[in-house]
Formats: structure tokens, C-alpha cells, sequence
């Protein structure tokens, strides 16, 4: 119904009432009159009160709907409602006083008249009195319809009352719903965001999973370029094994050839040459060994410091992945507790509505017994009344005149109160259209967040299918990493045995170099590069044990973190349960609602004792359901706490991702070092090379150059027969012999400026060879006593030695202005015994090469022809001692600066050749 219905009907149910009321003061005033028309002695006649009622129905109908009552003068004529007995006894003496006035005041004489007058007057006096009778039977009847209308009023006010009340607990029910339907949303909006939340972490899990599967890859890969790198370096060894093999088989015959001829001389300048070549790499090496073991020992100490950390933060992430264990374990039991509770207050709902139901049902049956007991009442007033209406009408009248009064004033009340009550009824049923609106708002925001949820829950399952996947991966990769390792471990093991047949093969190949300058030279490349593999090899070794170590603690952190991952998930799938379980809560109240509306509309009779006890036991459930709701926020403030704190552990491991890929920077910017250094060693073992080509090349030209200087010497000795053809051979020798000089000239500053290089090397050789002292002691091998015996005591040849003693002081001079050389391998390593015979050894050693100054000069084409492929400065000296006895004089020409020999194992000594 509609607002301007409910008014209209209250505006006829206003004016219905004042009819009746201007009715029933009129019915009053008729009854209290004071004379009656027909005899004038009496107090009240019968006759005006037939005649008034019509003409209150003949008044104006403004006045029905006028709400101020201005005709309130038969309220002055009542008597009050306390004292109704003296107002009956007045009346009564009232009533039969005039009667003897009537009946002694028009006829006097009436004792005297005959009894046909006094027939006649009875018979008028009961006309009187039974129209009296009729006229009170009449208002007997109007009072009887006014109370039953009244009752009427009455039990539509109670009905209404009951409505009242009904809707007040309808609204408080109403209220306590949008109460728990507002908790209901913001609980789903808060799973909500701990969903996206946790929908974040996942993804930035995914990323960090998907970094470190890059990073394995790399890593494999990696691994895969050094097992290839070691694949060739096994190839180049076995190709540099078979080229060595040859250049063994080359040296053979070579030595075959020349050991009639060269035994005594090349075994000495050979040992002197091999010293100088084996120190000078022994100082590099251990200069090389030097660095890297320094950069080796920060990068190690780093190492150290970096793990020292991990660990630590690893225990920290363990304990607090205890606690968090600890804590969720309390949080599960205090949301069992909850759920517990939650459901022993559903019990006590459904118990209090099905008493609420049997109180209504007791109530409809009592308002029943006590209709038919009103009604039962009424026929029985009824019956006494038709049987006693002759004696008690006047008392009847007075009774009912005051009963009217009483229902009067109580309609005066009672309508105030219903003008109240329709007020509060209409407050109400706009709140109640207001609460409806937000119900259906309610709902579909409802509808909204379970499709929410829905779109998450698959999102989260899709996110799990994705992680299986990632974990599937990792322990492929894991697989793999393994497999690698064994692969590795198999390559380390190959590699040293190929160490130690290189070095099996490097002990060969000292006896070959001494003996050949080009073999020593490969053999040593061949050492530095296989010794340069097995330091990395080694190097590597403990860097890769560090990162399988460092890969399986952050598999026991991934674990432990899907662990942690997992309860979570189980809180979540808790919360989802208690989500779906309060939905389902919240459908079963509306439908509840919806019944009990239904029910509200069907039975609108409750007593106002009931609804207070309802709404006493409604605020009791209010307020535990607001403790309830407390604990679960306590309970969602812990789990972000939880959240929280697995975000800062996310952030540690990002953190210590971050110095493991520092780590590996690090090691790729070794691995960088590592390359730049040997790189620079290919180019000085290059720029060698060159220097030892551009010599033998040299050493080709001044064999040639010697022999053309030969066939002249032949040619100036074969005798002339003319002067003139002797004088022009004399020129063009001449012209020979200069071109020939300055040839060697050039060719001697070209030798000068390669030993000059060659000089500067050992140079920074000794200098290195001070910083590597301390590296000397660890990778010395002592040289057998039987070797040195041979070279120390080697047969010297009686031959090409230099012209005097006097070299002596300049190799004074020389050796004052050089630098004092620290002691190398050999001298620490060796006896004094054996330091006295490698002097005395060097000794004779000068003497011979001094005593070869006396031989004749007629030996000089053989030498030349059988010492090529010597050392250049022996090459040089030759060619000096040709020229000097092809001038005048004889002048020997062995004390420039190309025929001065250093030697390394020496300190101060200088060898002339």
C-alpha cells in the first residue's frame, strides 16, 4: 500500500470516530434533560430523544474532518469516573420523586376521583414508561454497536501495535543483516587484496625462478664452452705430442750427423743457452703464477666473507621460518575455535527461532480462547440484560453512560497513539524500503566479489600449474647441473693424467732442447700452456665446488620457501571455506529473511515481552558476532604480519641473488684477466719467434756472405801470370771486402738491437724474479746431482776460443754495472760443493776459449762451413776472426759488445766468446 492510501484511510477512520462521538454526546444531552414535553412533571420524556439523532445526522461534514473538537460541552454535563455509585442513588430518588409531585399537582383531589381516572392514568404512565423502555432498549442497542466498535478499534490497534512491534524486530533483523552482510564484504574485500597480494609475490617468484633458470642456463653453458675448450686444448696436445715425437725423430738424425764434429761445443753453448731460456720462462712463469695467485687469494678471501653472510642469513631465514611455522599452527587453532563458536551460535539461532515460533503459535491460541471468552461474556450480558431490562434500565443507562466516558477518553488516547504509530510505521517502512535497496545493492555487490573470487581462485590454480611447471624445470636443470659435474670430475681426471704424462713428456723434452734450440722453445710453450690449463683447471675446481654448494643451499631456501608457500595456500584455502561457509551463512539469512517476512506478514500479533526478550537475545548474538568479527580481523592483522614477513625474506634472497650474480661477474672478470694474460704471452712468444726467425735468417746470409768471402780468399791465393788483371781483381776484391763490411755491419746492428730486446727481457725477468721468491720455494724441483756432474764437467775442445785475457776486465766492467741477480732455482737448490765445481767448471771453461786464440788461421772455411746453425753471436765471432786475418795485422776483433754472453747462473761473471 502507498503512502496517500494509508492516509486516506486514517483521515475516514478520524472522522467515523467523531461521528460517533458527536452521536453519543448527543444521545447524553437527550438523556439528561430536565422536563419532557408530554407531562410536564417529569424530569426526562422519551419523545426528544427519538427526534435528535436525525438532526445530528443533518450537520455539516466540515465538521467531521475539523480536528479540533469544539463541542466539548457534554464533557461539563458527565459525572466523574471515580465516584459512579452516589451518581446512581442521586438518580434513582430523581426519577421517582416527580412522580407523586405529577400525580398530587395537576389533580389534587385524586383520592376523591372515581378509579376509571385513576385506570387511565395508569394506563398513560405505562404507555410512558414502555415508550421509555423502547427508547432505552433503542440506546441499549446504539451503546451495544458503539462497544462493539469500539472492541473493534481496539483489536485493530492492538493488531496495529503488533505490526509496530513485528516491524521493529523486522528492522533490527534487517539491521543486524546489513551488519553482517557489510562485515561479509569487507572480509571478502580484505581476502580480496590478500589475494592480489599474494597473486604479486607469485608473480615476482615466477620472475625470480625464471632469473635463476637463466642463470643455471648460463652457468651449463658455460660449462659446456669449458668442457669444449678442454676437448681442444686434448686435441692441440695430442697434435703437439706427434710434433714433438717428429721433432725428436729430426733431432735424432740431426745429432747422428753432427756428433763426429760438434759434441765438445754444443754441449757447452747448448747448457748455457737452455739455463738462460729456462730461467728467463721459469721467471715469467712464476711472475704469471704470482699475479694470479694474489687475484686468487682476494678472489677466495671474497669468496669466504660472501659465504660467511649467506649462511648467516640462511639460519636467520630458518628461525624465522620456525616462528612463522609456530604462528600459523596458533592461528589454524584459533580459527578452529572460531568456527566452533560461530556454529554453537547458528545452533542457538535456530533454537531461539523455533521458540519464537511456538510462543506466536501459544499467543495466536490464547488471543482465540479469549475471543471466545468475550464473546461468550457478551451473549450471557445480553441475556441478563433482555431479562432484567425493566428493573435495571436506568442503572444500565448510568453504567453505560460512564463506560462511554472511559472508552471516550481511551480513544482519545488510543488515537494519539495510533497518530504515533503511523508516523513510526511510516519512519519505518522507508527505512525498511531504504534497508530492501541496500539488500538488493548488497547482493549484487555479493554476486560481484564471489565472481571475484572465482577469476582468483582459477588465476591462483593457473599460477600453481605454472610453478609446478617452474619446479619441474629447476629439477631438470638440477639434473643436468648434476650431470655436468660428473662430466667435469671426468675431465679433471683425464686432465691430470694428461698432466702427468705432460710432464712425463716434458722431462723428455728438456734432454732434446738442450740440444736444440727450436725444440726447447715449442717444448716450452707446450708447458706453459699445459701448466696454464691445469693452474685454471685447478683454479676452477674450488670456485665450482663453491657454486654447487652455494645452488644447493638456495635449493634448501627454495624448498623451505615452498614450504612456506604452501601453508599459505592452506590458510588461504581456510579462509576460502570460512569465505564460502559465511556466503552460504548469508544466503541461508536472506532466505530466512524472506520467510520471516512472509511470516511477519502472515501473523501480525506478538506480544511487546516477547520482542524486548528477542531483541535482547538479537543484541547478545550482536555482540558476540562483533567479538567474532574482532578476533578475525586480529587473526587477518596477523596473517599480513606473516605476509610481511615473507616479503622481507623474498627481498633477502633477491638480495643474495644479487651477490651470487656479483660473484659470477667477478669470476667472468677473472676469466677475462686470465684471457688478456695469456694473450699477452702468445705475442711475446710471437714477437720471439719473429726475432728468432729474423736471426736465422741472418745467420743464412753471413754463411753466404763467408763462403763468397772463402772463394776469394782461394781466388787472391792462386798466382797471377800479368800485373794488370791482378790489379783489377785486387779492386774488384777491394770493392768485395767493403760491400762485404758494411753487409755486416747492418747485419751486426740488426744483432745488436735483437740482443739489446733480448737483454731488456731479462731485464724485467730479474726483476720479476725478486716478487716470485716466495713462490720459488713451493714450485722448485731439485735437479738431479748426475746432471749437473755432466754439465759441469763436459769435455771442452781445444778450439775458436778468444784472442787474450784481457777480456777479463772488461767483463769487470760489465758485470760492476750491472745490477746483482738474485739467486735463482738452481743456485738455492743447490750444495756448496756443487756451486764450487759449476765455478770451476766456468773457469776452465774461459781458459779453453782463451787458449783458442793461439790457433792458426787456416781453418776458418771449415769452421764457418760446420758451425752453422750455432747461436748469432758465435756466428759473429766467426766471422770477425776471418776478417781479422784477412787484414793486415791480424787483429782479433772479440771485444765488442756483441760477443759478450751473460750468464744467469753466475753472479758478477761474464763468458767472452
Amino acid at each position: 500500500m502507498s503512502d496517500a492510501d494509508r492516509a486516506a484511510k486514517a483521515a475516514r477512520a478520524k472522522a467515523m470516530l467523531k461521528k460517533r462521538q458527536r452521536e453519543k454526546a448527543g444521545g447524553a444531552t437527550v438523556n439528561s434533560g430536565a422536563a419532557s414535553p408530554v407531562t410536564p412533571s417529569r424530569t426526562s420524556s422519551p419523545a426528544p430523544q427519538l427526534q435528535e439523532p436525525p438532526e445530528e445526522d443533518k450537520r455539516d461534514l466540515g465538521d467531521v474532518f475539523t480536528k479540533d473538537d469544539s463541542d466539548t460541552s457534554w464533557l461539563s454535563s458527565l459525572p466523574r469516573a471515580p465516584t459512579p455509585p452516589p451518581r446512581v442513588t442521586s438518580t434513582l430518588p430523581s426519577a421517582i420523586s416527580p412522580q407523586p409531585s405529577a400525580i398530587a399537582s395537576p389533580h389534587p383531589l385524586a383520592v376523591s376521583s372515581p378509579p376509571p381516572d385513576q385506570h387511565e392514568y395508569l394506563s398513560n404512565q405505562l404507555a410512558a414508561l414502555q415508550a421509555e423502555n423502547t427508547t432505552l432498549s433503542a440506546e441499549v442497542k446504539q451503546l451495544q454497536a458503539a462497544e462493539a466498535k469500539a472492541k473493534q478499534l481496539e483489536n485493530l490497534l492492538v493488531e496495529k501495535i503488533n505490526q509496530i512491534n513485528a516491524l521493529q524486530t523486522s528492522n533490527t533483523t534487517l539491521s543486524d543483516d546489513v551488519k553482517r552482510l557489510k562485515d561479509a564484504e569487507s572480509k571478502a574485500k580484505r581476502s580480496e587484496t590478500i589475494v592480489e597480494e599474494q597473486r604479486v609475490q607469485l608473480n615476482t617468484r615466477i620472475d625470480t625462478l625464471e632469473s635463476e633458470s637463466a642463470e643455471l642456463t648460463a652457468e651449463v653453458e658455460r660449462l659446456q664452452d669449458a668442457e669444449l675448450k678442454a676437448r681442444q686444448t686434448e686435441t692441440l696436445l695430442d697434435g703437439q705430442r706427434t710434433r714433438s715425437r717428429e721433432l725428436e725423430e729430426q733431432l735424432h738424425h740431426l745429432e747422428v750427423e753432427k756428433e763426429r764434429a760438434l759434441q765438445n761445443e754444443q754441449q757447452t753453448i747448448s747448457l748455457l743457452v737452455s739455463e738462460k731460456s729456462s730461467l728467463l720462462a721459469e721467471v715469467e712463469r712464476l711472475g704469471d703464477i704470482e699475479s694470479k695467485a694474489s687475484a686468487l687469494q682476494s678472489s677466495l678471501e671474497e669468496a669466504r666473507v660472501t659465504l660467511r653472510t649467506l649462511n648467516e642469513q640462511v639460519e636467520r631465514l630458518q628461525a624465522d621460518r620456525k616462528e612463522t611455522a609456530t604462528v600459523i599452527q596458533l592461528s589454524q587453532a584459533k580459527e578452529k575455535e572460531l568456527t566452533e563458536r560461530c556454529r554453537e551460535k547458528e545452533r542457538e539461532l535456530h533454537l531461539a527461532t523455533s521458540s519464537l515460533n511456538d510462543s506466536k503459535h501459544d499467543a495466536e491460541q490464547s488471543q482465540r480462547r479469549i475471543r471466545e471468552l468475550e464473546e461468550q461474556i457478551q451473549n450471557d450480558d445480553r441475556v441478563e440484560r433482555l431479562e432484567n431490562s425493566l428493573k435495571n434500565t436506568q442503572d444500565r443507562a448510568d453504567e453505560l453512560e460512564f463506560q462511554l466516558s472511559k472508552l471516550k477518553q481511551a480513544h482519545t488516547m488510543l488515537k494519539a497513539d495510533r497518530d504515533a504509530l503511523e508516523t513510526k510505521h511510516r519512519e519505518h517502512s522507508s527505512t525498511a524500503s531504504e534497508l530492501e535497496v541496500k539488500l538488493s545493492e548488497l547482493q549484487g555487490v555479493h554476486t560481484g566479489i564471489l565472481e571475484q573470487l572465482a577469476t582468483v581462485t582459477s588465476e591462483r590454480t593457473a599460477l600453481a600449474e605454472e610453478k609446478s611447471e617452474i619446479a619441474a624445470q629447476g629439477d631438470s636443470t638440477q639434473k643436468s647441473l648434476s650431470e655436468v659435474q660428473e662430466k667435469l670430475v671426468q675431465a679433471s681426471a683425464t686432465i691430470a693424467s694428461n698432466s702427468r704424462q705432460l710432464q712425463t713428456v716434458q722431462n723428455q723434452l728438456k734432454a732434446a732442447t738442450r740440444r736444440a734450440d727450436d725444440a726447447e722453445k715449442t717444448q716450452q710453450n707446450l708447458q706453459a700452456e699445459g701448466t696454464n690449463l691445469m693452474r685454471s683447471l685447478d683454479e676452477m675446481r674450488p670456485k665450482i665446488v663453491e657454486l654447487t654448494g652455494a645452488k644447493l643451499e638456495l635449493t634448501e631456501t627454495i624448498s623451505s620457501l615452498e614450504r612456506d608457500l604452501r601453508n599459505t595456500r592452506d590458510t588461504i584455502s581456510h579462509l576460502e571455506s570460512s569465505l564460502k561457509s559465511e556466503t552460504e551463512a548469508n544466503e541461508d539469512l536472506q532466505t530466512q529473511l524472506q520467510d520471516r517476512i512472509a511470516q511477519h506478514d502472515k501473523e501480525r500479533s506478538l506480544a511487546v515481552s516477547d520482542s524486548s526478550e528477542l531483541q535482547k537475545a538479537y543484541t547478545d548474538l550482536q555482540e558476540e558476532l562483533n567479538a567474532a568479527t574482532a578476533s578475525l580481523s586480529n587473526l587477518e592483522a596477523e596473517r599480513a604480519g606473516h605476509h610481511q614477513e615473507t616479503v622481507l625474506r623474498l627481498e633477502e634472497i633477491d638480495r643474495l641473488a644479487g651477490s651470487s650474480r656479483a660473484q659470477a661477474d667477478e669470476l667472468t672478470a677473472l676469466h677475462a684477466e686470465l684471457d688478456r694474460a695469456r694473450q699477452s704471452q702468445d705475442e711475446s712468444q710471437e714477437f720471439i719467434d719473429n726475432a728468432q726467425n729474423e736471426i736465422e735468417s741472418l745467420r743464412t746470409d753471413l754463411s753466404a756472405r763467408e763462403d763468397e768471402v772463402a772463394q776469394l780468399r782461394e781466388a787472391a791465393a792462386s798466382p797471377t801470370r800479368t800485373g794488370a788483371p791482378q790489379s783489377l781483381d785486387d779492386e774488384l776484391l777491394r770493392s768485395l771486402r767493403q760491400q762485404h763490411a758494411l753487409d755486416l755491419s747492418s747485419a751486426q746492428s740488426q744483432v745488436r738491437a735483437l740482443e739489446n730486446s733480448v737483454y731488456d727481457a731479462n731485464a724485467r725477468a730479474h726483476a720479476l724474479q725478486k716478487q716470485v721468491s716466495a713462490l720459488e720455494d713451493q714450485l722448485a724441483r731439485p735437479r738431479p746431482s748426475s746432471r749437473l756432474g755432466q754439465r759441469s764437467f763436459s769435455p771442452v775442445p781445444s778450439g775458436l776460443r778468444p784472442a787474450s785475457r784481457s777480456s777479463d776486465l772488461r767483463r769487470s766492467s760489465i758485470g760492476s754495472h750491472q745490477p746483482p741477480l738474485v739467486r735463482s732455482i738452481f743456485d738455492q737448490n743447490m750444495s756448496a760443493e756443487t756451486r764450487h765445481k759449476r765455478l770451476v767448471s766456468l773457469s776452465m771453461l774461459k781458459a779453453r776459449i782463451d787458449s783458442e786464440a793461439d790457433v792458426p788461421v787456416s781453418r776458418p772455411s771449415s769452421r764457418a762451413s760446420s758451425v752453422r746453425g750455432l747461436s748469432p753471436v758465435r756466428s759473429v765471432a766467426d766471422s770477425h776472426h776471418s776478417q781479422s786475418h784477412s787484414r793486415p795485422g791480424h787483429r782479433p776483433q772479440f771485444l765488442d759488445d756483441s760477443h759478450v754472453f751473460w750468464c744467469h747462473s753466475c753472479t758478477g761473471d761474464l763468458v767472452i766468446l
